[in-house]
């Protein structure tokens, strides 16, 4: 296998995933499969559903949920800084989905995937929000929230 789960770089998390010592990924090179439980995309996307490493790429209308597995895609890590992302998800109507290079990755990097707007609106600080400012940060461009979740979790980002 050319990636490997080792401590992760970022303060604050367990695990990351990353480049084996001896290989280098190429830009759309597949890294690794994110598989896990099928679920319909209602279920998965209801407030009772609970799960982090929920893929909600809606594909014919399952998404896929990684939490009981051992899929080595779970364990990529979003970052929170758009420079630093080196990877993303790709689904297909297959109901398959891939960790896929999106510029080179050298050996022993730890591959970073923005997890999306849905994950950090259903993080706990982003519920403590009032509703107003909820509705500000669901309005704006992506770089604006990813200005906002910096700001807010800058304590536990340390790339």
């Amino acid at each position: 296998m050319n990636v490997v789960i080792k401590k992760s770089k970022i303060k604050g998390a367990k695990k990351g995933l990353f480049v084996n010592g001896t290989h280098t990924f190429k830009v759309t090179d597949i890294i690794c499969p994110y598989e896990g439980l099928l679920v319909e995309y209602d279920i998965a996307t209801s407030d009772e559903y609970k799960s982090d490493y929920i893929l909600t790429a809606k594909v014919n209308d399952w998404c896929i949920d990684a939490q009981n597995t051992d899929t080595l895609g779970k364990y990529a890590n979003d970052c929170i800084k758009a420079d630093k992302y080196n990877a993303r998800l790709v689904s297909n109507d297959n109901l398959t989905a891939f960790l896929v290079a999106k510029k080179t990755i050298k050996p022993n990097s730890e591959i970073y995937v923005w997890y999306g707007e849905e994950y950090w609106h259903d993080h706990t600080h982003f519920k403590m929000l009032s509703l107003e400012l909820r509705q500000i940060l669901y309005d704006e461009s992506s770089d604006e929230f990813r200005e906002w979740i910096e700001e807010h979790y800058a304590e536990s980002i340390t790339i």
